[in-house]
């Protein structure tokens, strides 16, 4: 009886188990839609269409801050030129361009902070010569990798690389190896390791005193460093080397931190240049010294929001867009093995367009429906990540996956996925931390910006529904 009731029982999970696979099922994402996701560099780069003018820009060897949108792409450009040894046909050329990537939002460099340092002239020092310390570290292991993966050649003699480090190492005796046991840059990388901890520990702790006679790194000693590495390794003679600091903004670099990378920034040269990304308002512009970085000359500002640029009507730059956008879900399609690559198989072409919406939205019909990639892609707000997502939506509430065949999505369908996700974003701005003061009295600032979209959305439907244009061949609206 005991083993009949056990049998009765399983076969209820298991009936259960199939009820909700079937009715409830998990929404069907096309690809990994952030960068911080992607844990392999390889797909990564395979996922990565790159706006060629943008790109081609942001390429160039030069100092360079980069704006825009969250979801924008500001990570994944930066990444791109960075160098990644195991990709079998990364996008830079490692005999011209080596960079190296820090993705400051993972915290590494949020410890220097006033917080919790005074920040004396020997603690920025210190602080300089610990930053310095981790780009050559992440040279050297990218060098390993390089040497491992036979992408570079292994030199035989690593002795001029030895002893520069070796002045610079607080135990100089960890570079001292055995090869047979251990690759020259695997000892190094580990050394270096070792040292960058003692240092901060060293940094930290309540009774260091920085000493005077200590031999510091500085931007000059990281000029001094890339060119050893370009005598060693003959293939890199000619390379010009990429420092890339992802999201370098505050809360993830403070602002004192900020002004140490600026004095990197200013030391312009023809080995080395620092491009970072960040939040618009949340990067200061100064150097450790109090002097004020100056554009054009320090460095060059590209806003990715604004080079993604709509124009109107049918201008060139609205086509190419759109074009861009098609590429971007093609990729994406190929990747996760869909039936079809092209959108527009999925989501219609030309079913309506943004005009005869708007008419349709105004006038109250009920077949009004946001839909087509004509609309869809325009949705978006020359937002990437917010394409991704929607498409990801719909695809979710039409339960299209990559065995699907390819057919048209239900207009209604599309609208409803489209009005969710729409209201999701809406409803997100609530939880937004912060206090905004109003008149004297505090006001938590995720509330006010939900309370005030909500207000403009009203105002909006008010102005399209009840004011119209008199216009010879169509009403127009002032939406």
């Amino acid at each position: 009886h005991l083993q009949d009731s056990g049998r009765i029982y399983e076969e209820f999970q298991e009936n259960r188990r199939t009820f909700i696979d079937a009715k409830f099922k998990s929404p069907k994402s096309i690809g990994l839609v952030r960068y911080e996701e992607i844990t392999d560099p390889r797909v990564a780069l395979e996922l990565f269409e790159p706006f060629p003018p943008l790109l081609q820009e942001i390429a160039g060897f030069g100092n360079a801050m980069i704006y825009g949108h969250r979801g924008s792409g500001k990570s994944t450009y930066l990444a791109s030129l960075a160098y990644f040894p195991e990709v079998s046909r990364p996008i830079v050329d490692v005999r011209e361009k080596f960079g190296v990537f820090f993705a400051c939002r993972q915290g590494e460099f949020k410890q220097f902070a006033t917080d919790l340092l005074e920040f004396s002239p020997m603690t920025k020092a210190s602080i300089k010569h610990i930053i310095i310390l981790k780009i050559i570290r992440r040279i050297i292991d990218t060098l390993r990798s390089a040497v491992e993966f036979k992408k570079l050649n292994d030199p035989e003699d690593y002795g001029a690389l030895h002893e520069y480090l070796v002045t610079y190492v607080a135990d100089g005796a960890m570079l001292h190896y055995d090869r047979e046991l251990i690759s020259p840059l695997e000892n190094l990388h580990a050394s270096l390791l070792r040292n960058e901890i003692l240092e901060i520990d060293k940094l930290f702790r309540t009774e260091h005193i920085a000493s005077h006679e200590k031999k510091y790194l500085d931007e000059r000693r990281l000029i001094e460093f890339i060119e050893v590495i370009r005598h060693v390794f003959r293939e890199l003679r000619k390379t010009q080397f990429y420092i890339l600091f992802d999201d370098a903004g505050s809360p993830n670099v403070s602002q004192d931190t900020q002004r140490i990378f600026n004095d990197i920034i200013r030391c312009v040269n023809s080995n080395y240049c620092v491009k970072l990304s960040a939040e618009r308002y949340s990067y200061e512009f100064q150097d450790a010294s109090g002097k004020q970085l100056e554009a054009p000359h320090d460095y060059v500002s590209f806003d990715i929001s604004a080079t993604l640029c709509l124009g109107s009507g049918l201008q060139p730059e609205r086509v190419e867009l759109q074009r861009y956008f098609e590429k971007i879900l093609h990729r994406r399609l190929a990747h996760s093995n869909y039936k079809s690559r092209d959108i527009a198989e999925y989501l219609g072409r030309e079913l309506t367009t943004a005009n005869k919406l708007v008419v349709g939205l105004a006038q109250g019909k009920e077949d009004a429906y946001y839909c087509g990639w004509d609309v869809v892609w325009q949705l978006s707000d020359r937002t990437p990540r917010h394409l991704l997502e929607l498409i990801s939506d719909i695809f979710s509430a039409a339960g299209v996956t990559a065995d699907s065949d390819p057919q048209l999505i239900p207009l209604r369908t599309q609208h409803l996925a489209i009005r969710s996700f729409s209201e999701k974003k809406l409803k997100s701005l609530a939880f937004m931390p912060g206090v905004v003061r109003i008149h004297g009295i505090e006001h938590a600032l995720g509330t006010m910006l939900y309370d005030f979209t909500a207000a403009f959305g009203k105002i909006a439907r008010l102005y399209l529904t009840r004011h119209t244009v008199a216009s010879k061949r169509r009403p127009r609206y002032d939406e």
